[in-house]
């Protein structure tokens, strides 16, 4: 509404644009043709506008919408901000940028530079509209006071439970299926840090390890592996009736370790296993190798069939989850919003506990810091399963949640 009344009344060219073409199509672009369509503003978008409309500023309108609007010709430029070299040629008096959580801020800056007009004209606003993501160059130049701010910035938060739209139970929704910390930032619109410190900040020793966790023979049994050489690392987790998630069991194989290791190591505990066995874990295990026809999933599944029959599901993932979403994925299943605990380790888990306590990210970046050869293998093992089968995505229009919420 906003962009739309920008639009309507001022002579020059505007803009409105999101990070991406998909994203500005589905989204910001259909937000702002549905502002217009309502207010029942006559326009015409990619395509050029009538001679009685007034004189065009474009000789081609692709992503152009052009408006009449009080006997004169308004024009808008649409378009995503991911490649922004074109921005340089264009002169506009406002723009909107929509979810500018990825955008680069020299896309910004290029927009910036490109508002054209008298001085009166020049103070028009500019908008930003976005969910937080860290403290990003957004932070920098709307909330800091640093040499990277700027001068004239007004930053208005608003939480998702503010929204008179939603459905019933929406933010209820979102409460279960994040961490606090990513509460804050995608429901209350908040700048807070995802990336430093510990990884997996909600777990807690006192909390998350019990002496209680106890292998069921009856229960689906979970093996996810992440294909390290040296250690070879995976873990044994079980799926409760209460919806909880117990991790009971890991394989750690130091040395030259093969998979054969961890297949041997597996089946010594739990070759008696009446249940289903689902084996997820690291994408790279599809691949063949120069010495061997069988990727590693194909010498599990060697090896797991003839003892557990139909009872074996090969889940591995097709590719590896983004490091950074699957972290929060785990921090999600160790606490949510609304302070459910769903994920427990058995004391005979040590290195994926230590793990849970010891793995940071690189500071200021989203990537692990793995220069420990020890740490990051189990929970990566932990990861893969979790993402794939348990991941914290926004909730979908209508309250409802992903699947295995």
């Amino acid at each position: 509404m906003w962009a739309a009344r920008e639009a309507l009344t001022d002579d020059g060219v505007g803009f409105v644009g999101a990070n991406t073409y998909k994203q500005l199509v589905r989204v910001t672009l259909k937000a702002f043709l549905g502002t217009l369509d309502d207010w029942r503003i006559p326009y015409i978008f990619g395509r050029r506008p009538p001679a009685t409309w007034g004189r065009s500023a474009f000789e081609k309108h692709d992503m152009i919408c052009s408006l009449r609007a009080c006997g004169k010709l308004r024009q808008v430029v649409c378009s995503q901000l991911g490649s922004y070299d074109y921005l340089r040629g264009i002169e506009i008096r406002w723009f909107w940028i929509d979810e500018t959580r990825d955008t680069p801020r020299d896309a910004f800056d290029v927009l910036l530079g490109r508002k054209r007009g008298g001085p009166r004209e020049a103070r028009r606003p500019c908008a930003v509209t976005t969910t937080p993501d860290g403290f990003n160059w957004l932070y920098d130049a709307f909330v800091s006071h640093g040499d990277k701010a700027l001068k004239n910035r007004h930053v208005i938060y608003a939480s998702s439970r503010s929204n008179p739209w939603l459905p019933p139970g929406y933010v209820e929704g979102l409460l279960s299926s994040y961490s606090p910390r990513l509460a804050q930032q995608e429901i209350e619109g908040k700048f807070v840090s995802l990336t430093s410190g510990m990884a997996f900040a909600e777990f807690s020793r006192a909390d998350h390890v019990r002496a209680d966790i106890a292998y069921n023979s009856d229960l689906d049994l979970i093996h996810t592996l992440d294909f390290n050489v040296n250690p070879l690392c995976s873990v044994i987790l079980q799926e409760q009736p209460n919806g909880e998630v117990w991790a009971i069991d890991e394989i750690h194989v130091t040395g030259s370790a093969r998979t054969w290791d961890a297949t041997d190591a597996f089946l010594d505990r739990y070759k008696g296993h009446r249940g289903n066995v689902r084996v997820y874990g690291d994408a790279s295990g599809r691949s063949g190798k120069t010495s061997a026809r069988q990727t590693d999933y194909d010498i599990i599944e060697d090896a797991y069939r003839p003892v557990f029959c139909d009872r074996l599901s090969m889940l591995p993932t097709t590719s590896n989850p983004s490091m950074y979403e699957s972290v929060q994925d785990v921090n999600c299943l160790l606490r949510s919003a609304d302070g459910r605990m769903r994920l427990y380790f058995s004391p005979k888990c040590e290195y994926t506990i230590r793990d849970m306590e010891q793995v940071t990210f690189v500071p200021g970046t989203r990537q692990l810091d793995k220069s420990d050869p020890e740490l990051t293998h189990h929970s990566d093992a932990l990861r893969y399963y979790i993402s794939d089968k348990f991941p914290a995505r926004r909730v979908q229009a209508g309250g409802t949640t992903p699947e295995g919420w």
